[in-house]
């Protein structure tokens, strides 16, 4: 089970989030505060432009035949922060380390900014680099894609373009995680959670430890299978 299809059932079932009254737009915890960004209405084929677009403080002061440029070089200086400062654009964000590896992160970002390719490892990046949880909302229905208690920031998107604007989303249906506008290129919880893989792990000691940390080891009725217990330990370690 992916984190796109934990992440609704953790917030249904967090007793953390269901004390935090949600705002029109915004889940911001009370110790946060909201940070000011650009709006822009413009749709984007690239979701990596239209978040740099919207929130990068200096983007709006940039001559309009220089922004092109300016976000090509922003993106490069992500890149470098990422060798240059590893501590604190990269370790910080504890991702695994065999699924989202440094230089696949930069190699990413450069082919996001260069060809408008929309991965989901690049929205798990600037989730953690402007902690934010990015809810993609359509016509239809919606994602979310963090299970971290960030202010919430919808992105539009509709016929392969994307604009990070306020939207309402809490009348329409939680969509498939499958149907996400996004190359899905990380599986899994891209985070290091402190669990070995899932084959060091018998049956019986993943439910013992699920009890430990009051998991319930059945679903509707039924014995939860062992690749259901583990994700949702992870879940667990990683937000407790």
């Amino acid at each position: 089970m992916d984190i796109l299809k934990l992440v609704s059932a953790y917030n249904q079932e967090s007793s953390h989030t269901n004390h935090i009254k949600e705002s029109r737009f915004t889940q911001i915890p009370e110790t946060s505060s909201k940070i000011q960004y650009n709006t822009h209405v413009k749709m984007m084929p690239s979701l990596l432009k239209s978040i740099l677009m919207t929130l990068d403080p200096m983007y709006s002061g940039i001559p309009e035949k220089e922004r092109r440029m300016y976000l090509q070089q922003r993106v490069m200086e992500m890149c470098s922060q990422i060798d240059e400062s590893r501590e604190t654009s990269y370790d910080v964000y504890q991702f695994h380390s065999k699924k989202m590896r440094p230089k696949m992160i930069q190699q990413n970002l450069q082919k996001s900014i260069a060809n408008d390719v929309n991965l989901l490892s690049v929205l798990y990046y600037l989730t953690e680099y402007y902690k934010r949880h990015f809810v993609i909302v359509q016509e239809d229905g919606y994602h979310k894609t963090c299970i971290k208690p960030y202010p919430v920031q919808t992105v539009y998107y509709s016929k392969g373009h994307y604009s990070v604007i306020d939207k309402e989303y809490e009348h329409l249906p939680e969509l498939q995680c499958t149907d996400i506008p996004l190359s899905i290129d990380v599986k899994g919880i891209p985070y290091e959670t402190g669990l070995k893989a899932i084959s060091n792990y018998p049956v019986a000691e993943l439910k013992k430890m699920c009890e430990s940390r009051k998991i319930s080891l059945h679903d509707k009725g039924k014995s939860k299978k062992k690749q259901q217990l583990y994700d949702e330990l992870e879940i667990s370690y990683l937000c407790n």
